[in-house]
């Protein structure tokens, strides 16, 4: 049997929509280990937020900048 992964992943996503909720509201409080705001990345998780609220492709395309972002801040960690 084919599985629609696409409506199987919006189907959990609206099962948990407290904790996707949680996670955005947590990337818009991001700050840098030296507790200084990550501009970028609250910047980058009120796009993505809005891309998936107002469009109807949703925020596919700011993957690739949210990957930059998490390399970013994985390296600045170590």
């Amino acid at each position: 049997t084919a599985v629609d992964v696409r409506r199987l992943l919006r189907h959990r996503a609206e099962q948990h929509a407290d904790g996707v909720w949680r996670s955005f509201e947590e990337a818009m409080r991001a700050t840098m280990q030296d507790g200084a705001p990550d501009h970028a990345m609250r910047i980058a998780a009120a796009r993505a937020l809005l891309a998936e609220a107002y469009t109807e492709a949703g925020g596919a395309a700011l993957e690739d900048e949210l990957a930059q972002l998490r390399a970013r801040r994985s390296a600045t960690a170590r």
